[in-house]
Order: structure tokens, then sequence, then C-alpha cells
């Protein structure tokens, strides 16, 4: 049986899953909350829980209505929208815990009817299912904050991208993975998944294996892009989970970089020094025997991308940052620096980000090598 998180604090595996998702809230609102062409958009927490843990700590689900709450003022001034919050949990006595709990909430929030909050006790393939036809007709965010690995097979993978304006996160423990490559289970869920490859990793590295194998499963025609944060529970355990992101749009990816970065400004993507990057800022005897930080080898094929073409626009590096992990103050340092160092040319109030970029309000502007 899956052991209950809410029957005891939080611990910081938890803990940074939460605020991570919590993060990500409160970046994702305001793009739709803000924007003239939506009137509708959705929050769908599948595995809700009981909506906080034994001394309080508020769970996913309350971070969400708290977070919504923050933005009662943009939602007054908007007449027309409308935010569905659907909190799921398929345990009836969790259910039944959540729904006391929200209940319980609802006084303090002033959340106007612009907000409609609902708690559902349902298995989650069948409710996903269900939910599915709505799921198409608005933008979402979906949390899928699972116990184990089996709930995101290939074929709720393959909904979960299909969704044409929904961003995802889902939790997944990857070190059940490791456990149990080589059972006869695990090949039913994960047919596949190379289970030696499994097997045989370093635990830090298991769930960058398992984002890999879900990249494998998308069509080349697909705008949606997975993105990692592994989350080690203790110092030196080797017990090792993780969530993967996607969305098939880039201001999604950009906010979702900025939270993780955030989070971790050494690497972006756990909740550790993943790959020693500390080390590797200490001094060497020779620079021939420096190793490269995850930053650093951004930068390094940043300045190759510009001089090996000529120019680029901020478009071109805005792709190139996304593609790579990174946020987009890492490209508008190193360009700066770049600039100061008269090793490329670009108008001095270039912008490296989805407005700049991408969006109706976009400015494209070339950025010269002049290193040829």
């Amino acid at each position: 049986m899956a052991r209950d998180i809410n029957k005891n604090p939080y611990d910081s595996k938890t803990l940074t899953k939460l605020e991570i998702f919590e993060a990500y809230v409160r970046e994702w609102l305001p793009v739709f909350i803000e924007s003239r062409h939506v009137t509708r958009a959705a929050i769908w927490d599948f595995f809700a829980g009981s909506g906080r843990d034994s001394d309080g700590v508020p769970g996913s689900p309350l971070r969400i209505l708290n977070q919504i709450e923050s933005f009662k003022t943009k939602l007054a001034a908007k007449p027309n929208m409308q935010i569905r919050v659907v909190l799921n949990e398929g345990n009836s006595r969790k259910y039944a815990d959540l729904s006391r709990v929200v209940e319980e909430g609802r006084g303090s929030w002033d959340l106007t009817d612009k907000v409609s909050g609902e708690c559902r006790n349902a298995d989650f393939q069948d409710f996903f299912r269900l939910c599915y036809p709505e799921l198409m007709r608005q933008p979402n965010l979906i949390l899928i904050d699972q116990y184990g690995i089996k709930h995101v097979n290939r074929d709720v993978f393959h909904m979960l991208i299909g969704l044409p304006k929904t961003d995802f996160l889902f939790f997944i423990s990857s070190s059940y993975i490791k456990r149990f490559a080589r059972t006869h289970e695990f090949s039913r869920i994960f047919p596949d998944m190379q289970s030696f490859q499994l097997a045989d990793a370093r635990a830090q590295d298991v769930h960058r294996i398992v984002l890999e194998y879900y990249r494998s499963l998308l069509p080349s025609t697909s705008a949606t892009r997975l993105y990692p944060f592994t989350l080690r529970r203790g110092e030196r355990s080797g017990n090792v989970y993780g969530l993967i992101f996607g969305s098939a749009h880039p201001h999604g990816v950009e906010k979702f970089l900025d939270v993780a970065w955030n989070r971790n400004r050494i690497n972006g993507e756990a909740n550790f020094d993943i790959d020693d990057d500390l080390e590797k800022l200490e001094p060497v005897f020779s620079d021939e025997f420096r190793r490269f930080t995850k930053r650093e080898c951004f930068e390094r094929d940043l300045v190759s991308f510009i001089h090996d073409a000529g120019e680029r626009t901020n478009a071109e590096v805005y792709e190139f940052t996304l593609a790579r992990g990174h946020p987009k103050a890492h490209a508008m340092e190193c360009l700066r620096r770049l600039r100061r160092e008269k090793k490329i040319d670009c108008p001095a109030n270039f912008g490296i980000s989805y407005k700049c970029c991408v969006s109706e309000h976009r400015r494209i502007v070339t950025v010269r090598s002049l290193s040829r």
C-alpha cells in the first residue's frame, strides 16, 4: 500500500514539489486572466490528497485556491472570466478530509462568482477520460501527483499531449522504476522502456532516463516540450523521484524554466547538485582539466550558435534557449556580455522573451557576430 503523506508532516521532497507547482500556478494564472482572448480556464488536481498534512501545512488544493485568491482584483476587473478548479481524490477517506478542508476554507476566500471549485471522488483513469471532451475545449493546467508510476502510461501521455491548450505536471517515483525495471508488471506499464538501462543507471540519473522515455513518445509533429525536476529525499538518499512538466506553448515553457531555475540556480532541474556543478567551480591546477557547469556549457554553445551562422534573430536565440532548458535571463546576460566585449552587434534594447520574440507585440531584431 502507498504511504499516505498527508498523515505525517510533509518531507523536504514533498514540500519542494508543492512549492514548484504553486509557483507555476502563480505564473500561469495571469496569462489567462489578463488575456482578452480567454474567458474560461481550468485547473485540475487529479490526486489532490487530504488537502494538508498532519501539521496543517497546505497541500496542492489549498495552494491552488490561495493563488487564485491573490488574483481576485484582476479577476474582478474581467467581467466575463471563469476559472474552474477540480480537486479529485480517489481514496474515500482522504476525499472526506479534502472536502472538509475545502469547505472550512471557503469562508476565508473571496473567490467571487468567477471561480467554481469542486471536490470529486473518482478513479483517475475513468475520471480523466470522462473529462477529456471538456479538457479539449479550454486552457488547462493539470497536476497528476500520482503514487508510484502506473497512471501516466503511454495512452494517458498521448492524451495529455493531444490537449491543445494544456500545460501539465506529473510526479513519478523514478526509484520505483529502477527497483522494478525487470518485473513483468513494469513491462506491462512501460513496454518500450529499456529495463536494463534503468537497472544499471546511477540513482540520480534515473529520472533523466524516464524523461527521455516520454520524449521518445512524442510524435515528430508535436510541439510539446518536456522538462524534468529531480527530487531526492534527504541529502544522501538513493530514493529519487521527479516531476515532468509538459507544454506545447513557448510561454508556458518560459515560465516553467523561470520557476525551476529560481528553485535551483545551479542547474535548474533538481533539488540537489545533480551534476556536481559546485565542484566544477572550484579552482583547478590547469584549465586543461577544468569541467564546465551546465550554465557555462549553455553560454559556450550559444556563442557558437551565433558565430557559426554569422547572424541570428532574437527569436532564434529564444528558441535555442528554451530547447536547451535555460531561462531567458541566461541568454540575455550572455548577449549583453558579448555586446560589451564587441563580439556581437545588436540593438541595445533587444529582448529575449515570449513577449519580444513570439507574441503579437514582438520586436524581431538581428544579432550579428563580429568574430568571424
